[in-house]
């Protein structure tokens, strides 16, 4: 299953793998933003290499 993700300033980035999102809530590097349908909002992160917005691909 895929998790929706958004930076810091709530932009929408690509979807990552349930465990991803995962490791990065129980690292503290992201909070739920929103339980259904799931998705995680990273915590002083924006979009860089790692991160691409989905409207770059």
């Amino acid at each position: 299953m895929m998790v929706f993700a958004l930076d810091a300033h709530q932009k929408p980035l690509r979807p990552c793998p349930e465990k991803r999102a995962r490791q990065l809530l129980e690292r503290g590097r992201a909070v739920v933003h929103r339980q259904f349908p799931l998705a995680i909002r990273l915590n002083g992160r924006t979009a860089g290499p790692h991160f691409k917005t989905s409207a770059s691909n």
